[in-house]
């Protein structure tokens, strides 16, 4: 896959996207109905089985090695009290994985998983989408080919995840952009005035490119764009060209 520079490649790559293996989910199911026990007693774990078996492209699946990669960054639309918290506690967060303090440190350990932390320019928010795009063309598809970065040869399990003051808020205005719903249903019982921000940010930025306002938000593009490099790495691995479970 060529280094990522521009919108447009991520565009070309979301025109072809690859599927899961259906032998693969087929195996899965078809075991699990032999198995002692009542029909769905083991609840979505069956469910993941065969979802796993079908991304990883074989049964079973296989969870030797896993790792959690988190990414860190700040958001400029903290200017406007969305959150509870100062902006300054994203740093202080990361300080705490560092220390292994935080509950995600925890998680791992009893898991045997990997943590990985991706600080993507704490020091530098994006710009307040309140005010303009959080993010210019150039600087999404950098923050894509980052994300892209995180995801390892030979990995059986990646979970991604992000922290950032304001995350709520920029979450929220992506959700109410690409799926309607009042802003009051994305952002939940917390923030109010973050859930007025957002249905005003989204009133404002409507006419514009839909990629462009609600992508612009670095986290979460970099988690977008390692699971698209996860996914692309199905159709890898039936070329040949790489070998990951």
């Amino acid at each position: 896959m060529n280094p990522i520079k521009s919108l447009d490649q991520i565009r070309d790559l979301l025109r072809d996207l690859p599927a899961a293996n259906e032998g693969a989910m087929t195996a899965a199911k078809l075991r699990e109905v032999t198995l002692v026990k009542p029909p769905g007693a083991l609840g979505r774990l069956e469910e993941l089985s065969e979802w796993l078996s079908g991304w990883q492209g074989h049964h079973p699946p296989k969870a030797e090695k896993c790792q959690v990669a988190v990414f860190v960054g700040s958001h400029g639309v903290t200017a406007e009290g969305v959150s509870a918290f100062p902006a300054e506690v994203t740093e202080q967060m990361v300080e705490g994985f560092k220390k292994g303090a935080a509950a995600i440190n925890q998680l791992c350990q009893i898991q045997g998983c990997e943590l990985k932390i991706y600080e993507v320019a704490i020091e530098i928010p994006t710009r307040n989408f309140m005010d303009k795009p959080a993010m210019e063309d150039d600087e999404c598809a950098e923050a894509m080919a980052f994300g892209m970065s995180a995801v390892e040869e030979g990995l059986d399990v990646l979970c991604l995840g992000e922290m950032g003051i304001g995350n709520t808020t920029a979450a929220a205005a992506i959700c109410h952009a690409l799926y309607g719903q009042d802003a009051e249903f994305w952002v939940g019982p917390g923030w109010k005035y973050c859930a007025m921000l957002v249905g005003v940010s989204w009133r404002r930025l409507r006419a514009r490119s839909l990629l462009q306002d609600c992508s612009g938000f670095r986290l979460y593009l970099m988690v977008m764009s390692a699971l698209l490099l996860l996914r692309f790495y199905r159709r890898l691995i039936r070329r040949h060209w790489i070998t990951v479970s």
